[in-house]
């Protein structure tokens, strides 16, 4: 067996995730975070093993490249009093990079140079806030690591490029779809790849057996209709901003909203209400839906009431959802709940399929709420329905996505 490691970087605008798998058997070997980046003292976790206790540290870090810089030294153990190491720089064999929107251009894995690196550039005006802080990472990392080591991006729009036509236009004139590339990319396409294929091997088949209905439920929460794996519709659009309510973004509304919130002039503070002000946050006050649960058991009497409309705004829209992509799928083989709010609350899920008798859908709420670490099927006998509770794992997929893609280059 080899021993040569693949490097994924997930990076978000003040974070950096960091994954070390072995290349042959995609063993996780290590991994952390680094949270708080350019505020006043930045929190570093890392694990030098799969398991085990990791590895704290707060220290100020200024930017993407000083995080990058501070991982590759935890990593090759050359900070003092820190842990040991767990490979050298040239065991690395390539580097895996989410990159949250690849536009209609950008829908495989693709390797780092120059000139894809000035088209990513222009794909980042369809997402400013999220390709920004993505393609920072990959430029400090090849000046890191030279340009000997390849480097490979990954889309997280990629895996919605199946979508039909009718599913991916919006009702506006044509010149605003085709020369501006208005039109629906949706996103967590990692994961839904991810999720498919996984889901599949829990039924014993392959992708191309079933019709599924992925939920991807975090702080950012989207809708998948997989159809013989592949993607035929989604809950977010143009940006991560449609489609479910989030944790701080709004999902979706009447479009002429817009005209209704006071601003100085330009986008800027709408696009803040819009996705940094609003979701369970600007219902409640509070973006996480454990404290939203618990402001609704234990807060005031105001607060109990707007945490608990939250609630039910979020988990109605999901069953709106789950609804027309039954229709849109022509019946439908399981639902999969995943993301830190489908894969941990017990209380969304049992609200969501409660409301799903209709269509065949029946939780077992015993199997609902012992659900632990395994990825199970929590569905009651009576159910026509299969109901998945299945961990997502972006980073290994990004990790298998990176060598089946240089693996091809190689054969080429």
């Amino acid at each position: 067996i080899s021993t040569m490691k693949l490097l994924i970087f997930n990076v978000g605008s003040s974070s950096i995730k960091y994954f070390i798998y072995q290349k042959d058997t995609f063993e996780l070997i290590s991994h952390g975070t680094i949270q708080e980046i350019g505020k006043e003292t930045a929190t570093i976790e890392h694990y030098p093993s799969s398991s085990g206790d990791p590895f704290k540290d707060n220290t100020k870090i200024e930017d993407v490249k000083s995080g990058l810089i501070q991982i590759l030294s935890l990593l090759t153990g050359d900070t003092k009093d820190g842990p040991k190491a767990v490979l050298s720089q040239d065991e690395i064999y390539a580097v895996g990079h989410r990159v949250v929107h690849g536009g209609g251009k950008f829908t495989e894995p693709t390797l780092i140079n120059q000139d894809s690196l000035s088209e990513l550039d222009s794909a980042s005006e369809l997402a400013p806030l999220h390709n920004k802080a993505n393609l920072a990472a990959i430029r400090e990392s090849a000046k890191i690591f030279g340009d000997e080591l390849k480097q490979v991006a990954i889309f997280d729009s990629a895996f919605h490029v199946t979508l039909p036509p009718h599913a991916y236009s919006y009702a506006l004139p044509s010149s605003l779809r085709e020369n501006k590339h208005i039109r629906r990319y949706g996103f967590h396409g990692i994961s839904y790849k991810y999720l498919t294929r996984k889901t599949a091997e829990m039924l014993g088949g392959s992708p191309r057996d079933f019709k599924m209905i992925l939920l991807h439920l975090g702080n950012g929460s989207s809708a998948c209709a997989v159809k013989h794996g592949e993607s035929i519709d989604t809950s977010m659009g143009l940006t991560p901003l449609e489609g479910l309510m989030m944790g701080t973004r709004c999902g979706d509304i009447d479009a002429a909203v817009v005209f209704h919130i006071p601003h100085k002039g330009d986008n800027e503070e709408i696009e803040r209400i819009l996705n940094k002000e609003s979701g369970f946050k600007g219902m409640c006050g509070e973006s996480d839906l454990r404290k939203v649960l618990k402001m609704r058991e234990e807060g005031s009497p105001e607060q109990k009431e707007s945490a608990a409309l939250a609630f039910d705004v979020f988990c109605y829209r999901l069953k709106k959802y789950i609804g027309s992509y039954f229709v849109a799928l022509d019946g439908v083989d399981v639902i999969v709940f995943s993301g830190g709010i489908g894969e941990n609350s017990a209380a969304v899920r049992q609200e969501v399929c409660k409301g799903l008798g209709c269509l065949g859908v029946v939780v077992d709420e015993h199997k609902n709420n012992h659900s632990n670490k395994d990825d199970q099927f929590i569905e009651a006998a009576s159910s026509r329905i299969k109901i998945g509770v299945v961990h997502t794992n972006e980073a290994l997929q990004i990790a298998h996505d990176v060598c089946e893609f240089l693996n091809k280059k190689d054969v080429q």
